[in-house]
């Protein structure tokens, strides 16, 4: 019986999230034939709604494109920002210098609209799309915009993205002392038993601070 229930809860809920994705996106669109007129609210839903499209992955650039274009019609900085970083997501991972080129046009408009989530969004996309030696940076600033917003979930996104840094710097200490500050329920990725075993007693000797650089 246990068996049953979770075969049946395993077919259930990719249909679930599919059925409530579905209904999200249905939603956004009966807002926005309600809501003609070409202004900010109107912004805001159609990066909602390419956000959902791009999860079910029937967006081209050519939506994304038409929101930056009202958004800049508008001098709208938080929806050219927000559009922006939608048309990231939809360039594949081998056109790096135009991912890099497009969250650069994002930051002073992420900045100048003062919404840290998005900001934070924007900074980690660039720590990942920046060489590794210019990374630090963008990921010592996410963090303290995620801390000054006093969204703990936001703060653990941005604890995450620094200790992905200090992994992807092959600094084992940094990462896993990080990692586990993030409050993250998932385990960091393997370091070896030889630094998970001298872990507690690092942990209690020294505090590292999150953002030393190595």
């Amino acid at each position: 019986m246990p068996r049953l229930i979770l075969i049946c809860l395993l077919i259930w809920l990719p249909i679930g999230a599919t059925l409530a994705q579905t209904q999200k996106i249905d939603s956004l669109r009966t807002v926005l034939r309600k809501h003609p007129q070409i202004d900010t609210f109107r912004v805001n839903r159609l990066n909602e709604l390419n956000l959902e499209l791009q999860s079910s992955e029937s967006l081209t650039d050519s939506l994304a494109n038409q929101v930056l274009a009202i958004a800049r019609r508008l001098n709208y900085p938080e929806g050219q920002a927000s559009a922006l970083l939608n048309l990231v997501r939809l360039k594949p991972f081998n056109e790096n210098k135009m991912r890099l080129a497009l969250l650069q046009q994002a930051l002073p408009l992420a900045e100048k609209s003062k919404k840290k989530r998005l900001l934070v969004d924007i900074l980690s996309s660039i720590g990942i799309e920046e060489e590794l030696k210019n990374r630090f940076p963008y990921y010592e600033r996410a963090l303290q915009v995620a801390q000054s917003s006093g969204q703990p979930l936001l703060v653990a996104k941005a604890t995450r993205d620094m200790a992905s840094f200090y992994g992807a710097s092959n600094y084992p200490w940094h990462y896993t002392l990080v990692y586990n500050r993030s409050g993250s329920p998932r385990k960091p990725n393997p370091l070896g038993m030889k630094y998970l075993l001298c872990l507690p007693l690092v942990a209690v000797i020294i505090d590292w601070p999150i953002t030393s650089k190595p």
